[in-house]
């Protein structure tokens, strides 16, 4: 009675609902997976050259596959996953029931896979999780272990083999669909062997050497951590340290920030990480746990107060000298006036004071110059009083006020 599904050349066009299908209830579990090897074997079949429409006709056949399995069960789309990802395994010790985290977490042998296959499959990973991952729920923990192993992979790759051609583009493609599963699915529980994996193949060995690797391209680990700051939930993954070292990853991270070799888009990126974490949380959260995410994410900045305030003194003594520098204002006011209420030794206030009174005569737009009055307040506070006839003339104060006043 299924002959017009196995003659027909495009056996997508096939209903598979149990409601839409003509396949009766009680041959569905023999014939699924037999409709599924087909569709992998279309998946696995198209060319690429241009008489076929190249890269843009696989991307589309590829989605029209996906879409194909909207009606079907997560077990039937965790089926065809294994038919996608089952040859990933081939060339490890892993065996069909042992846990992918356990096996990365004990050093087991990660096969040996070309750059172009593994961005295949990472390609088919980011298509599965735009078709199918709102429907998702079991499922959900197998694309973490997918996206895991593929890691692992591309982490050993890089060890045992050195340069790579097209090593770097696909090392921030898989960070790229792992920051992309941290913020779709928001709402995953993450066991603690899950999340202990995801630091040892995406977080620790970079970090070591994040200054140095990490000062050109905001891409791979900057986007996760990145994702993380963006995401009150996450804030907690930053308090994380190195279990063999101790280190902090936002102590690793800032130290890009006084090289003078690092890239403009690096340095923005970081900024934007510190000031997710120290800006207050949406109001619409419960006022508790609003609270100590907020507090969360303030101790973590925190830590590294002494290199941040050795970036912003840069940046404004920088500025004072040459106006062209005033980049990125808001954000930077905005880190630090969250900053100042914790700034503790005076003579640290005090520097900073000075600096930003200068700073007010260049500063032109009224937001700004209201967030430096808000600072200069704070720091008042912090300064012995002893000590603030030292403050640059505070006529710099009562002639910006006047400013603000006149827009």
């Amino acid at each position: 009675p299924y002959t017009t599904l196995f003659r027909s050349s495009e056996p997508v066009a096939f209903p598979l609902g149990v409601e839409t299908s003509e396949i009766k209830s009680e041959h569905r579990d023999d014939l699924i997976p037999i409709i599924l090897r087909i569709l992998y074997g279309r998946l696995r079949a198209a060319k690429r050259g241009k008489k076929d429409g190249g890269k843009g006709a696989i991307s589309a056949r590829r989605n029209l596959i996906l879409h194909t399995l909207l009606d079907l069960s997560e077990d039937n789309i965790r089926y065809f996953m294994d038919l996608c990802f089952g040859e990933l395994y081939t060339g490890s010790e892993i065996k069909n029931n042992d846990d992918v985290y356990q096996y990365i977490q004990s050093g087991g042998k990660a096969p040996v896979k070309s750059v172009k296959e593994l961005q295949a499959h990472i390609e088919m990973i980011h298509a599965i999780i735009g078709k199918l991952g709102q429907l998702m729920e079991t499922n959900l923990g197998y694309v973490l272990r997918t996206i895991v192993w593929i890691g692992y992979i591309v982490d050993e790759l890089n060890k045992s083999s050195g340069k790579v051609v097209g090593f770097k583009a696909v090392r921030n493609s898989v960070y790229a669909k792992l920051s992309l599963f941290f913020s779709k699915f928001n709402g995953f529980v993450y066991t603690p062997s899950a999340e202990e994996t995801i630091f040892k193949v995406f977080v620790w060995r970079p970090l070591s050497n994040f200054s140095c690797d990490y000062i050109h391209s905001a891409s791979g680990l900057l986007q996760l951590v990145l994702g993380w700051s963006r995401e009150p939930g996450y804030r907690r993954l930053l308090q994380v340290t190195d279990p063999v070292s101790g280190t902090r990853i936002l102590e690793n991270i800032v130290k890009v920030l006084p090289k003078t070799t690092t890239a403009n888009k690096v340095v923005d990126a970081v900024l934007e990480l510190v000031n997710n974490l120290v800006s207050p949380l949406d109001d619409t959260m419960d006022t508790e746990e609003k609270e100590a995410m907020e507090e969360v994410g303030i101790q973590v900045v925190l830590k590294e107060m002494d290199v941040l305030l050795e970036h912003f003194n840069s940046w404004i003594e920088a500025s004072n000298k040459d106006v062209k520098q005033l980049k990125k204002v808001g954000v930077k006011l905005d880190i630090l006036r969250h900053m100042a209420p914790h700034i503790s030794r005076p003579e640290v206030a005090l520097t900073f004071l000075n600096q930003l009174l200068v700073m007010l005569g260049s500063v032109k737009k009224t937001d700004s110059i209201t967030k430096v009055l808000v600072i200069t307040q704070l720091l008042v506070e912090k300064v012995d009083s002893g000590t603030l006839g030292d403050v640059r003339s505070e006529e710099h104060t009562s002639e910006l006020q006047s400013r603000k006043i006149s827009r």
